[in-house]
């Protein structure tokens, strides 16, 4: 019995250590506060919203993004996507990544640049932080000013204290309406959360339709 267990616990932290960059948590079922800065993308009245604790130069957080473009196909008005910038200190180039895709945003193009970024995760030195920006006519100086400057250092530690604060400290992490899912999963495991979270919301907006009828 005590050998099975053990054969057990070592399948179970093989999975979690294999898809996410030091993946852990002690909260599972806590909301993300929202902050003011944060890109986000999609119907802003969706009722479900997915925030995701990414990492540049995370190879798993790369692996999560078709299931995140999955998604975003599969519900094109009902999910509401938020991004929050989680560098990890292992990653030398990864703060200075996530300072370019802030700058971007300044831009209006964050999404855009964060797709380049995780297409190219081993080309993030400033010189191909720059060309990224270049290939999405960004402008030149403002850009450069803004990433040298570091402009939004300050948004980066704050999206860092929130994760410490739910207690992520790997990435990817993704709340899911608060509910946690860990690691570069496949589109099935934000697929049933979303579909029960659905479900609640249409539930719960009948219910209060039949309520204001009687």
């Amino acid at each position: 019995m005590n050998k099975l267990w053990k054969v057990a616990f070592f399948v179970i932290f093989f999975f979690v250590s294999t898809t996410a960059c030091t993946a852990r948590s002690r909260h599972e079922h806590h909301t993300a506060a929202l902050a003011e800065q944060s890109p986000t993308k999609g119907n802003p009245n969706a009722p479900v919203t997915i925030v995701e604790f990414s990492d540049f130069e995370c190879p798993f957080c790369g692996l999560a993004q078709p299931a995140l473009k999955e998604v975003q196909n599969h519900y094109p008005s009902q999910v509401r996507f938020v991004f929050k910038n989680f560098p990890l200190r292992m990653h030398r180039h990864a703060w200075k990544a996530h300072l370019a895709a802030l700058c971007a945003e300044n831009q209006g193009k964050f999404w855009e640049y964060k797709d380049l970024l995780f297409q190219h995760q081993r080309e993030l030195r400033r010189a191909d932080l720059i060309r990224y920006a270049n290939e999405l006519n960004l402008a030149a100086k403002p850009f450069e000013n803004c990433l040298d400057s570091e402009t939004y250092g300050s948004q980066i530690d704050r999206d860092l204290e929130e994760a410490h604060h739910l207690g992520i400290d790997g990435t990817p992490a993704f709340l899911v309406n608060g509910k946690l899912i860990m690691g570069a999963q496949p589109f099935s495991s934000f697929q049933q959360i979303i579909d029960e979270e659905l479900f609640t919301s249409s539930h719960s907006t009948q219910g209060a339709g039949r309520e204001s009828e009687g």
